[in-house]
């Protein structure tokens, strides 16, 4: 119960879950999942990590709770612009980042 220690493992156990908690906004470490999913490889130590991670699944709720059934306007000047510019609603951008409900 001493904060020292506390701090010295905490911080870095912290940074730890926050790199590995993070989501590719292109949408391309849903698809790399599934690939590895598909292929019965181990799960690695970074897998293992960002499944631990309070900052991993703190943002994907925030995502699918913000996300899920919204419907967005199209961008004022018309041009898509943007890895997500091609979505037509929330719903698309949960299935392109790997958080859609049938998942």
């Amino acid at each position: 119960a001493d904060p020292e220690v506390a701090m010295a493992v905490g911080t870095p156990l912290m940074v730890v879950f926050m790199i590995v908690g993070i989501k590719n906004p292109s949408g391309t470490d849903a698809e790399k999942a599934k690939e590895r999913a598909k292929g019965g490889k181990n799960l690695s130590l970074l897998k293992a990590l960002a499944l631990a991670s309070p900052i991993r699944w703190s943002i994907d709720a925030l995502l699918i709770s913000e996300l899920q059934g919204a419907s967005f306007s199209k961008a004022p000047s018309g041009v898509p612009i943007g890895a997500l510019a091609r979505v037509r609603n929330g719903d698309d951008v949960l299935a392109r980042l790997g958080l859609a409900p049938d998942e």
